[in-house]
């Protein structure tokens, strides 16, 4: 139903239970080709309070997704954001999604690359 270019999956994890729908090869330690921490994508205020700067460098104009999950992988936001060529900056307002303190994941997807950072929200 999802075409020969999706992977699809159920995983279960203490708690609670997730069906997966991968757009890349899945490997046994995650989705094939993810970023590792580098220095293309930084999060200028972690922990944050109110909003999330980000900081990009990009050798090509691209789409990308931002996503910021809880810990438990639920989505909280979605943004669509075009990340253009050379080191660059913008944030998130998480004003109005009244978040409570803890632990969150954001993630950002560009078309060569997955992005996942750990974020405390004070």
């Amino acid at each position: 139903a999802y075409g020969a270019d999706y992977t699809s999956f159920r995983s279960h994890f203490t708690g609670f239970s997730r069906y997966f729908l991968v757009d890349g090869f899945v490997s046994a330690l995650g989705i094939n080709n993810p970023a590792m921490e580098n220095d293309q994508l930084k999060i200028e205020n972690n922990p944050f309070s109110n909003s999330i700067n980000i900081t990009y460098s990009s050798i090509d104009n691209a789409k990308a997704t931002v996503k910021l999950m809880d810990m438990t992988g639920r989505i909280l936001l979605t943004e669509n954001e075009t990340l253009l060529n050379g080191t660059h900056h913008f944030s998130i307002d998480c004003t109005q999604r009244h978040l409570a303190p803890g632990g969150y994941i954001l993630q950002v997807l560009t078309p060569q690359n997955v992005y996942n950072r750990k974020l405390i929200k004070e």
